[in-house]
């Protein structure tokens, strides 16, 4: 009898360690799979991290906007490294304990959630730098030469009115998210002088602190007068536009900026000192997940 009750617990404890060792070689799998699958993001984070530097290196994106990826892009990475070190701490006190077992179950699914939404905000991340989010107007389009109230108006809109289309138009696609759009209007000026005593001059200077400004300071006020004519325009189609789209968990907000003689982001390395090519405005658009 004792011998039988020998073999029958040898048996128990045979198929015990069996079934816990089927159980270990199951959660070392889960491991493996979500590893590689945690790896293969941070590869296509690197990715998406040399789309942003290209673009911003072609003077297609904004220092906010560069700065405000450049952190999304680094909280994504600094999670997913944190998770792929947890994995080998788990897997370094092995599965055979049941409440380990557990806790890496629970590990597991909690992460295999995170997974998707990572995912998610990577595919957004690399649709938004794929976008046409910067546009470069030639201010003699919308301005008269020493003007910086817009002539065209009808012009202005239906351009303008497609730059702002296309911002709700990309967040209409993300309705589920919490979004918020930044529009940054830069003006940029020339080095051409202006008269002393002239209406212009005049005008230009009745708002600034120093009694006598000189031509570069007279620059910036004229680039920035030139941003804000087109920042109000980019407002009131945005305004107008804004009920076609589902959307409702966008906030947005609107900078118009005077770069004065500074040169205009981009390749171009033959500026001359009164260079039409340097009277500019340039539009930079984007929509990004708020920050939690």
């Amino acid at each position: 009898m004792k011998k039988k009750l020998t073999v029958a617990a040898f048996v128990l404890v045979a198929l015990t360690s069996c079934v816990s060792n089927k159980k270990a070689n199951s959660l070392q799998k889960q491991i493996d799979q979500q590893k590689s699958e945690q790896t293969a993001l941070l590869q296509k984070l690197d990715s998406l991290d040399a789309k942003r530097i290209s673009k911003r290196n072609r003077g297609e994106l904004d220092e906010m906007t560069d700065s405000s990826t450049y952190q999304h892009i680094k909280q994504l990475r600094d999670s997913i490294q944190s998770r792929i070190q947890q994995y080998d701490a788990i897997a370094s006190k092995g599965y055979k304990n049941k409440r380990r077992n557990r806790k890496a179950q629970e590990y597991f699914s909690h992460v295999s959630t995170l997974y998707k939404a990572d995912l998610e905000n990577v595919l957004f991340f690399d649709e938004l730098l794929a976008a046409n989010t910067f546009a470069k107007l030639n201010t003699a389009v919308f301005f008269g030469s020493g003007q910086y109230n817009i002539e065209n108006n009808t012009e202005a809109e239906k351009m303008l009115g497609g730059v702002t289309d296309e911002v709700l138009r990309f967040a209409a696609k993300h309705a589920d998210r919490e979004l918020h759009a930044s529009f940054i209007v830069l003006g940029y000026a020339d080095e051409e002088n202006f008269t002393s005593g002239s209406e212009l001059y005049k005008d230009l200077a009745k708002n600034m602190t120093s009694p006598l400004p000189g031509r570069i300071q007279l620059n910036v006020e004229m680039s920035n007068r030139r941003a804000r004519s087109i920042t109000a325009i980019l407002q009131d189609q945005y305004r107008l536009q804004r009920y076609k789209y589902p959307v409702t968990n966008l906030s947005d907000s609107f900078f118009s900026i005077g770069k004065g003689e500074q040169l205009p982001a981009g390749k171009i390395t033959d500026y001359k000192p009164v260079d039409e090519r340097r009277r500019v405005v340039l539009i930079y658009w984007s929509v990004l997940p708020k920050m939690k």
